[in-house]
């Protein structure tokens, strides 16, 4: 472009008035006293705006530009808007716009209407509609007589609103508020409805507080019209780089009708649920010799329908026993320390009184080390276990475990070769308390040494296409001596001292690029001193594909009663159209126990970009019963999405006639307006029940 040209195009007029500088740049511009008119496509830049248009008017006295035609106006890139005719004031630092079609970069919300004035903080909207979806052809849109945009909170409010499906009027509602951008913000959360047969209409309504980034708060009350009432929260937090955590709490209160019809041992339900992992407390982080950390999961509740009542739609079956755990680790150079504490609560007990609890267990662990030269090694292991409960046997178990082994290979480190002496002793104190609790149980000990003789090989081989690593293993278990006085709990679990051999072949493949395409592992171990020669043989393999298939099974075959003991197998599959996953368990288990086996299939398939096909299912093939089964469709779309399923599942509950559990129907509903938010809704029909 020539510099001539150049000066036509960009004949600026710089109005540099102190209070208020605007430029107007254009192919043609006339200047009369107080008045500038500039032709022929204009530019104007004032502050954060940059408006174009066909023709603009500046009246310098009053400090106000026109613009007529073909319209465009940005603001600080965030913010654009197209109109016929607009007007901008500048003492005032005010914009009017009629007609006018606005848009906000970031968010797919689009607003139109016959006016629109704008300042800085705040943009009011007159007779205007409102979607997310395509201008040109609306699955649905919001009509209304006013709006203002609060800029600096993101924020709509909205007044005498219809909501059109296409140009169909569905619905009308005085007010609506919400954001135009996806983070947080304290307000009223989406309810959830649903309608129950047993239950009658529930209604949850959660409230959300956010009012720092390093916390939130959700407070959810509800009511269920033939059952009763009550409130439920969680609060979260991350305070510190290294840690974070949630409490959950609540209360539900049963109607008296509904406690005697359905046979409910508590009225009221109320638990406690803390989370909390905090990594680095004493140690810096920087130093990699050196870490700590502290793992929270407890729970603690009545009854087991405190978290049946926390939702309506998709309950995941609540464990038989659920585990409360609470962890502290610290590690420095070769030492580690641990204490943990772990609690069972038995939903299938009326009590938790005979329930063994783990409360608590300490360890000290001295990593592998080497003393004399780099073949001789040696560590230890040493715990102490409190086992308790209020009625029943408990124990103090005291456990020394000190490996001695020396290691060295042979023929250029094809060969290895170790040989390890095995120290062991356990004691456990059944009378540490009470010495007449447990009377009827003697103290035990047991000391014990093991010779350990292992040769094995580590061979490497590279392909064309891939890499090949395989593990060779035999390992010779050879009692020394042992003793044993008192009374063995069976909780106390110190293996056996049996003579035996382990063969194991462990073989991996990866391709060029490090990833795992199969592996194989083979274990069998076989007896010298017991009648049955060999133990279960163990067939584990896991397969990857490269067009997202996955298979991994484990299976143990018994010599003893020639047949399959136990198998456990899982498939998988994702690409962009579905994604599917199939587990089978089986397990043939001993004269007078149970045997387990069924099926979990979870699967998913996009019909198209928008719609989706979705199923889940937990089948027992040894009883021929389904406890829980779903099947559902989903439609997703950039303003607006819908799911509806079907749901069969069995939940627990706990009667005053002890643990039984019901079966629930559920037909589910969501419907969602981006970014306007949605409403979800339940249908629940109770079937059976069945005592556990």
């Amino acid at each position: 472009m020539s510099p001539k040209y150049f000066s036509l195009f960009c004949l600026c007029v710089a109005l540099l008035a102190k209070e208020v500088p605007v430029r107007i740049y254009s192919y043609e511009v006339e200047a009369q006293q107080n008045q500038v008119v500039a032709k022929k496509r204009v530019v104007v830049e004032y502050k954060s705006y940059h408006i174009e248009a066909d023709r603009a008017e500046y009246d310098k006295k009053l400090q106000i530009v026109k613009f007529y035609g073909d319209i465009t106006i940005l603001d600080d890139a965030k913010y654009s808007a197209v109109s016929d005719f607009a007007i901008l004031d500048l003492i005032h630092d005010k914009v009017l716009i009629k007609p006018f079609f606005f848009d906000e970069f970031g968010s797919n919300t689009w607003i139109g209407g016959t006016s629109a004035k704008a300042n800085p903080q705040k943009i009011e909207l007159k007779n205007a509609f409102l979607s997310s979806c395509d201008v040109r052809c609306s699955d649905w849109k919001l009509g209304f007589a006013k709006g203002v945009l609060d800029r600096k909170k993101h924020w709509i409010d909205l007044y005498h609103i219809q909501f059109f499906a296409k140009d169909i009027p569905l619905l009308y509602v005085p007010y609506i508020g919400f954001s135009t951008l996806k983070q947080r913000h304290t307000g009223l959360l989406r309810p959830n409805l649903g309608i129950s047969q047993d239950e009658g209409f529930i209604y949850l309504q959660p409230f959300y507080i956010a009012e720092q980034n390093w916390w939130d708060l959700e407070i959810t009350p509800q009511i269920r019209t033939k059952r009763g009432q009550g409130v439920y929260s969680t609060f979260r937090f991350v305070d510190s780089p290294d840690s974070f955590g949630k409490i959950t709490t609540g209360v539900f209160y049963e109607k008296e009708s509904y406690q005697q019809r359905e046979k409910i041992k508590n009225r009221k339900h109320y638990g406690l649920d803390i989370f909390y992992q905090h990594e680095n407390i004493f140690t810096p982080k920087e130093n990699i010799y050196k870490n700590d950390g502290l793992y929270s999961d407890i729970h603690s509740y009545n009854d087991v329908d405190y978290y049946n009542l926390q939702k309506h739609k998709e309950i995941e079956g609540v464990e038989s026993q659920i585990t409360s755990r609470l962890n502290y680790v610290f590690s420095f150079n070769k030492h580690y320390f641990g204490m943990y504490m772990k609690y069972f609560k038995d939903n299938r007990k009326t009590h938790n009184a005979n329930t063994l609890q783990l409360v608590p267990s300490l360890q000290y662990h001295k990593y592998r080390t080497q003393f004399f030269n780099r073949h001789f090694s040696y560590d230890v292991d040493i715990k102490l276990n409190h086992f308790y409960r209020e009625e029943g046997l408990n124990a103090l178990e005291y456990r020394l475990n000190i490996p001695v082994r020396f290691t060295t290979t042979f023929f250029d480190d094809f060969l290895g070769f170790s040989i390890s002496e095995n120290l062991f002793a356990n004691y456990a104190d059944y009378n540490f308390v009470n010495k007449h609790l447990n009377k009827k149980w003697k103290n035990n000990y047991i000391y014990r040494n093991q010779h350990q003789i292992s040769f094995y090989s580590d061979l490497f081989k590279n392909y064309k296409d891939f890499f090949h690593i395989l593990h060779l293993d035999t390992t010779f278990y050879i009692p020394s001596f042992e003793k044993i006085r008192g009374d063995q709990a069976p909780f106390i679990n110190i293996g056996n001292n049996a003579k035996k051999v382990v063969l194991s072949l462990s073989e991996y493949f990866y391709d060029k690029t490090g990833e795992e395409m199969l592996y194989h592992r083979l274990v069998q171990p076989i007896n010298y001193d017991e009648q049955d020669k060999l133990d279960d043989l163990e067939n584990e393999i896991g397969v990857k594909f490269d067009n997202g298939l996955a298979f991994n099974t484990d299976i143990f075959y018994s010599h003893n009663r020639s047949i399959l003991s136990e198998a456990v197998t899982t498939a998988s599959y994702k690409d962009d159209l579905q994604e599917l996953f199939l587990s089978h368990f089986y397990k043939n288990r001993v004269k007078g126990e149970r045997d387990s086996h069924f099926i979990r299939f979870i699967g998913s398939r996009n019909l198209s970009k928008k719609y989706k096909l979705f199923a889940t299912i937990d089948y027992d093939l040894k009883d021929g019963t389904s406890r829980n089964w779903s099947i559902g469709w989903g439609m997703r779309k950039k303003c607006w999405s819908y799911e509806i399923s079907y749901k069969e599942e069995v939940l627990p509950t706990l009667t005053r006639e002890g643990s039984r559990s019901y079966e629930n129907n559920t037909i589910y509903f969501r419907l969602e307006f981006y970014p306007l938010g949605g409403f979800s809704k339940s249908i629940i029909d109770t079937v059976s029940e069945r005592a556990l």
